[in-house]
């Protein structure tokens, strides 16, 4: 795990570069700006814009259908598998599609593939129907991971829980018994003496891009309003003794209350996993989940150009576009610089005496120039080559334009000046659509698998969630056998 974590550092780094870009930050910071004597320093946001569309792309074809997905019997009596399937289609949908958490994980989802090319999203039990995503940062995959991730043998995710969670987790009636209470005990403890939420706790040092996000958020305020919270690592392994079965460990962050429970500790700081009290949580021999699709879904964006295809060699519409649209930005900052300048009053003076006679020289519509001074004309000025201004910049938004096509149906129209025919405009209209529309069948072939999972947690006999119950009296109401309620079936 703390390998996993020193290795995502680098990767968190080159996220955070890409964050600080498409928030709007400008292509200078403070230092190199007043260094270089830049006088325009502003992000015109036109990457910020393309993937805003890309966005709306992915939103439109996810959340705008009538059903997020049909469902289809496989055996039963042929002349009623059609309505049976009608029912159980229409009812997991009418919930849904009423669920704002399922609306803001779809949106969530494809923020994060146009950003970073990966989409994870987990549950947050074994029972919940509804996914919730997670940040990239959160995840740690081990290196060398294949994208179908046959080889992956443990992953991780960074939780962040509120006291209220925890304990909502860890009482009630059917209590999992794989937790440790006295160090739940011990950590509700310590979050009730903090009064709120510290920006600069251990774990944000090793995710640069959570610090981007907490600057964007307070707008640079070194403090914080929220909640405190419990930081721990939610683990998931499979066991050499069987290869199948997932198993489940969760422990505390390394630094985090480290005062209140000394006792499970070491000298060192590090976590020390030694004995089975060390862990928050532990599924023991018990197996947690038999397979992956149960606990984790990934969406994956299509920018990656060797195969056989690598978790973390994804690469993502941001990071095509990134470095025209800093090349953009500081262009376009030069450009504005000029424009201002042309805008400047020059004069010629010989002398300190003449400069100081311009100082005080009052320019109105009927002033008067003092004897010695003079306007310095426009022919005797610099001029920059507009021309290849000109160039420059329809080269580098024809560029942009052409990385973000696949996923962007807005294309630039020609900036050569000349009118394009009817022809012309279809070519380029159908080119951008069987672009845009690969790269949607893609993104649903990816969503299947979760819509899946969805429908399974939806069939699950005594599920304590509301929606679940609904679901399934609605459909035995409707007609559907129980036996039906299955997704093998």
């Amino acid at each position: 795990m703390w390998q996993a974590r020193l290795a995502d550092m680098p990767r968190g780094e080159n996220r955070a570069v890409l964050n600080r870009t498409y928030n709007g930050e400008p292509p200078f910071d403070d230092s190199k700006a007043e260094e270089n004597s830049v006088e325009v320093n502003r992000n015109f946001l036109q990457g910020t814009r393309l993937l805003t569309d890309a966005r709306r792309q992915w939103a439109s074809a996810l959340l705008k259908p009538g059903n997020y997905f049909t469902v289809g019997l496989d055996d039963g009596p042929a002349h009623k598998r059609m309505e049976y399937s009608h029912i159980i289609t229409t009812q997991i949908n009418r919930r849904l599609k009423r669920s704002q958490p399922m609306m803001e994980q779809i949106r969530a989802t494809g923020a994060q593939v146009m950003l970073h090319g990966i989409g994870p999203t987990v549950w947050r039990d074994r029972r919940d129907p509804i996914p919730i995503p997670i940040p990239i940062a959160s995840l740690l995959i081990p290196s060398e991971t294949d994208l179908d991730f046959s080889n992956l043998e443990w992953y991780s995710v960074f939780r962040q829980w509120t006291p209220t969670q925890l304990v909502e987790m860890t009482s009630g009636p059917k209590v999992d018994p794989g937790w440790n209470m006295p160090l739940v005990k011990s950590q509700l403890k310590y979050v009730a003496e903090e009064l709120r939420k510290q920006p600069n706790m251990s774990a944000f040092q090793y995710m640069p891009e959570k610090i981007e996000e907490l600057i964007k958020q307070d707008g640079g305020f070194w403090g914080s309003d929220a909640v405190p919270t419990i930081d721990v690592w939610d683990c998931y392994f499979r066991e050499a003794e069987d290869g199948k079965g997932w198993y489940r460990r969760i422990f505390l962050d390394w630094d985090l209350g480290k005062d209140e429970v000394s006792s499970y500790r070491n000298s060192g700081g590090m976590p020390k996993m030694d004995k089975q009290e060390d862990f928050l949580y532990t599924s023991k021999k018990r197996c947690y989940s038999n397979k992956l699709s149960e606990m984790l879904h990934c969406q994956f964006g299509d920018c990656s150009a060797v195969a056989p295809f690598k978790y973390h060699s994804v690469r993502s519409l941001g990071w095509m576009m990134w470095g025209v649209v800093d090349l953009l930005n500081r262009l376009q900052c030069k450009f504005t610089e000029s424009t201002f300048e042309q805008m400047l009053w020059f004069f010629r003076t010989a002398g300190q005496q003449d400069f100081d006679r311009v100082k005080k020289a009052v320019f109105s519509h009927m002033g008067v120039i003092p004897q010695g001074v003079s306007f310095v004309p426009s022919n005797e000025r610099f001029k920059p080559d507009s021309g290849q201004i000109n160039m420059g910049l329809g080269m580098m938004r024809q560029i942009l334009s052409e990385n973000a096509a696949s996923y962007v149906q807005d294309f630039e129209k020609g900036g050569s000046g000349k009118e394009q025919t009817a022809t012309e405009v279809m070519a380029k209209v159908n080119n951008v659509n069987t672009m845009v529309s690969g790269m949607l069948n893609l993104a649903y072939t990816y969503q299947t698998s979760q819509y899946r999972e969805i429908a399974r947690r939806f069939c699950i006999k005594n599920s304590p969630y509301t929606e679940v119950k609904e679901f399934q009296k609605a459909c035995l109401r409707a007609g559907v056998p129980a036996g039906y309620l299955d997704v093998e079936r």
